[in-house]
């Protein structure tokens, strides 16, 4: 619902009515500059960019929960792991992408999250040939 919301926003700013945008196709959201984009075009990268930020920063705040919030029964934090790569969505691999990019980043001042332990499922067909 992200993109739809941003799209709102950007109804709200131009006073158009930008409704065609919320179920239109999305390819892949990847965030790219806005420069020689005009009118719609410019509107949807806008938004697309817009959703992949709060994608990054939700995936920022998951990865520090997952290395900071502890159990209820002591004084740990809980043994978590994530599985991904069979999602071929463009949802999906914009989260891929950004969690990847966060954990690369880090925690707080660039240190290794050792939380949520990430498997990557590999499958014939999917994600590779």
């Amino acid at each position: 619902m992200s993109y739809q919301e941003e799209v709102k926003n950007l109804e709200k700013l131009t006073g158009e009515d930008l409704s065609n945008l919320y179920d239109a196709p999305i390819d892949d959201y990847l965030e790219k500059p806005l420069d020689g984009l005009q009118g719609r075009e410019r509107l949807e990268q806008h938004a697309i960019n817009k959703t992949v930020n709060r994608v990054h920063q939700a995936m920022e705040a998951f990865i520090h929960n997952m290395n900071t919030i502890h159990s209820r029964g002591g004084n740990q934090v809980v043994f978590s792991s994530i599985n991904y790569g069979t999602d071929t969505s463009a949802e999906g691999r914009c989260i891929m992408r950004e969690i990847l990019q966060s954990t690369y980043q880090g925690v707080g001042n660039g240190e290794t999250a050792i939380f949520p332990i990430q498997i990557w499922k590999k499958k014939r067909g999917v994600n590779y040939l």
